[in-house]
């Protein structure tokens, strides 16, 4: 299995980002796909000992079981050509650098077709931002994070994919830190103008300063497209906790793709489900690039 290549890690969330040519010459599809698959950890050390929570480790059987539960999710949900991909792993790359989340032990990878640039790949070890908390001033950087340049219909495409810190222990300010961190690397990008996404489970719901700072709401550069505001209000959530909804995972586009996104069908532009290998729901973004 693919999955099985980085399987001393846990891979909390795979971006995957495919394509396929239409029934149209003149048509080429992109899909973003995001999924949370929660604590898929194999049965092999460090997993033994999980810091912060009390997980039981799979048998091997287990393991290989759900990273086939993947493959076949990924097969009936992305693109219709997914499976023969899946059949060779030569045309898909896992891009992956080691996190630094020792509470859960959680990290980012992303799957994908498309080239990358592979001097690009980097966690942003050296990225802090300051903030305070009662009278205190603290430094943070993202633990879970991953930045790459792919080549997405030949356009240079920097992918920014992080969880940020959980709500829990109400962590605001910490949270909005680490967000600083990230818009800050896609500034990059946008200042070299490349197209930019911005995606994962941000652990905050649309209007939050930790989702304005990400989407560009208090700076001079070009503001994130918010996928979701295409899906049905009844629709627009991701995780239920205590019985309430809430859009905590997200996929950001930057207006460069604007035009691609809008060429869409309504319906099909942003997808939200279910799934059953995660309690967090599923998301997908579609874009259409004219030849």
């Amino acid at each position: 299995m693919l999955l099985s290549k980085n399987r001393w890690v846990f891979i909390a969330f795979i971006l995957v980002i495919s394509c396929w040519v239409g029934c149209e010459s003149t048509r080429r599809d992109i899909n973003i796909f995001l999924l949370n698959t929660e604590f898929l950890f194999d049965n092999l050390p460090p997993h033994g000992r999980i810091v912060g929570r009390n997980i039981p480790i799979p048998t091997k059987q287990e393991y290989e079981s759900a990273a086939q539960s993947i493959a076949v999710l990924i097969d009936r949900t992305v693109v219709a050509k997914v499976k023969s991909y899946l059949k060779k792993p030569q045309e898909w790359q896992i891009i992956f650098e080691e996190g630094r989340d020792t509470y859960t032990g959680q990290d980012v990878a992303i799957l994908t077709t498309f080239p990358s640039v592979k001097s690009s790949i980097t966690n942003f070890p050296n990225q802090r931002e300051n903030y305070t908390v009662d009278g205190h001033k603290r430094s943070v950087r993202p633990s879970k994070i991953l930045g790459v340049e792919l080549k997405v219909a030949g356009q240079p495409t920097y992918v920014l994919i992080t969880h940020l810190i959980s709500r829990i222990l109400k962590n605001d300010a910490k949270r909005l830190a680490q967000a600083t961190v990230v818009r800050r690397q896609a500034i990059k990008g946008l200042t070299a103008n490349k197209n930019v996404i911005i995606m994962e489970d941000m652990n905050d719901i649309p209007g939050t300063l930790t989702i304005q700072k990400l989407r560009g709401f208090d700076d001079t550069w070009a503001n994130m497209i918010q996928t979701a505001e295409s899906v049905d209000l009844t629709n627009r959530f991701t995780y239920i906790y205590k019985s309430e909804k809430h859009l905590l995972d997200h996929i950001l586009i930057s207006p460069s793709f604007q035009d691609e996104f809008l060429r869409v069908d309504k319906e099909r532009r942003c997808q939200i489900f279910d799934v059953d290998l995660s309690d967090h729901r599923a998301m997908m973004v579609q874009l259409r690039f004219a030849d």
